[in-house]
């Protein structure tokens, strides 16, 4: 990785973005989380089981301090979790505990991460 930035930095300095270029940095690949694997592991209604794999889930990558987590699958896992096909309040109040759980964890460790939420 060390050499494809610098690859890129001496590329950006060439059309004349110096100064981008000594700011210039790559991101870790994601760490990728797939809420419907969770919610699927956990079984449909199975809320709190759900909540304690996905907590199991992030936490060896907090610890490792992972820069980058995308998360997936949002509506599918709230709507497989809340056993309906169509969108729901509950599912909105679903959706909303599954991201505040999730916001909580990243405060907790106290770690700067770049969340992605999809």
């Amino acid at each position: 990785m060390p050499e494809l930035n610098e690859v890129i930095r001496s590329a950006l300095q060439a059309i004349g973005h110096g100064e981008i270029a000594l700011k210039y940095e790559t991101l870790e690949p994601p760490c990728v989380i797939s809420l419907p694997d969770l919610a699927t592991e956990a079984g449909p209604g199975y809320e709190l089981a759900f909540f304690q794999l996905l907590k199991e889930r992030m936490q060896p990558i907090l610890s490792r301090r992972a820069p980058n987590i995308n998360v997936l699958g949002l509506q599918n896992c709230v709507r497989f979790l809340q056993s309906v096909k169509t969108w729901s309040r509950g599912c909105s109040e679903l959706r909303t505990e599954i991201v505040d759980f999730l916001r909580a964890q990243l405060e907790k460790d106290k770690s700067e991460v770049l969340l992605t939420i999809r």
